[in-house]
């Protein structure tokens, strides 16, 4: 949902937090798996068109980071000294009614950025809003979030980020836990805070202010030390999709294939880098669609045909020049062991035959702007 050192709008542990509510019984590595076959469409896109590490980081879902990552909150895109540790503090609350359906806000702080969100679900429909500072701000983030030796923090935002966010928490841990690190190490605290945080998302005049305190509140704070996750099993992923309104990711619609479910098949609509009223704030809007449907290739003609109906809408045409097989691995679903192999189609142009509509509660109907590249990811396995 929020941060991981490259992708600070989409992932990390409030990420995480966010999957476990939607997927149920889903465990980490079916949430990275989840992802997969999207980062690979989008990593073809940017290979072909020249868009770089930093415009594939911008797009990609909302997953859990793979084994053998430095979790070092966002500050890990300013690598710090192993003795310097990083903090990241994760607030969620519940039930805050809106528009006739029920919100979970988040916020999420660390020493270079801050996040806050607003998701809720509803039969296999997920929609989730979430305002970030840009990393012009991190100096500001730098002081607002303080932390003590024994686990205590405290976050004000003052006025920096007003009309749209303001924040006063003191966070009290109850309990803490060593995580696995192969190397430097990992203390989550859970506890409380108390304190307030007042929303104003400029969207149908929806504001959010809630008074938190030791009874209604899931709070946790990570100390990370340069942190390495010990390396695992590779999950299996599925075959994926993606068309793209922007050379620089602002805008794309994209499906993707998760092994071992029913239906397979999701859609996602995404819109990146919304201004608001603050000059320190940009805006995603993220609507996610379970049952959507497989897309039909036909390699006589170079194509890809994707089509969308419910609450997302619309159909387009991938056409493609190039076909890369990357090199097969070894990979897991559960207990199983099975040979992976990836071919992407990529390189040529996407076309929308019907505009994309993605039909949101609080930001009403999206459209994708004109398509300008796509790709297609197909997987198939081997059991060994």
């Amino acid at each position: 949902m929020f941060s991981q050192a490259e992708t600070p709008a989409l992932s990390g542990r409030a990420g995480i937090r966010r999957a476990e509510r939607e997927g149920g019984a889903d465990d980490e590595d079916q949430r990275y798996e989840r992802g997969a076959a999207m980062k690979k469409a989008l990593a073809s896109i940017c290979a072909a068109t020249g868009m770089g590490a930093a415009a594939l980081a911008a797009g990609l879902l909302a997953v859990a980071a793979p084994a053998g990552t430095a979790l070092a909150g966002t500050a890990a895109a300013r690598p710090a000294a192993a003795s310097t540790p990083s903090y990241d503090l994760i607030v969620s609350a519940t039930g805050i009614k809106a528009l006739g359906d029920t919100w979970i806000p988040t916020l999420e702080a660390t020493q270079s950025f801050v996040s806050v969100g607003l998701d809720t679900w509803n039969k296999g429909v997920s929609e989730y809003h979430a305002w970030q500072s840009s990393a012009s701000f991190a100096p500001t983030a730098a002081k607002d979030l303080t932390v003590t030796s024994t686990g205590h923090a405290t976050f004000k935002t003052g006025s920096a980020l007003s009309p749209v966010l303001t924040a006063s928490l003191a966070f009290t841990p109850t309990k803490s836990s060593k995580e696995s690190c192969s190397k430097g190490s990992l203390t989550v605290y859970s506890g409380y805070v108390t304190g307030t945080v007042t929303l104003v998302t400029g969207l149908r005049g929806v504001k959010v202010s809630h008074k938190f305190n030791n009874k209604s509140t899931d709070a946790s704070l990570a100390v990370a030390r340069s942190c390495t996750v010990p390396p695992s099993k590779t999950t299996c992923s599925g075959a994926g999709w993606v068309v793209i309104s922007s050379p620089r990711v602002v805008e794309w619609m994209g499906g993707y294939e998760t092994l071992g479910t029913k239906p397979p098949w999701s859609e996602q609509f995404v819109a990146q880098g919304l201004t608001t009223a603050s000059k320190w704030l940009t805006r995603d809007d993220d609507l996610n669609v379970t049952g959507g449907s497989a897309p039909k290739l036909n390699k006589t003609a170079h194509t890809v045909t994707v089509a969308e109906s419910g609450a997302i809408t619309g159909s387009a045409v991938i056409r493609y020049k190039y076909t890369h097989v990357a090199p097969a691995f070894t990979c897991y679903l559960g207990s199983k062991q099975y040979t992976e192999t990836s071919e992407t189609y990529s390189g040529g142009t996407a076309e929308a035959t019907k505009p994309f509509h993605a039909h949101t509660v609080l930001t009403g109907t999206i459209t994708l702007g004109p398509a300008t590249s796509g790709s297609y990811t197909a997987v198939s396995l081997k059991a060994k």
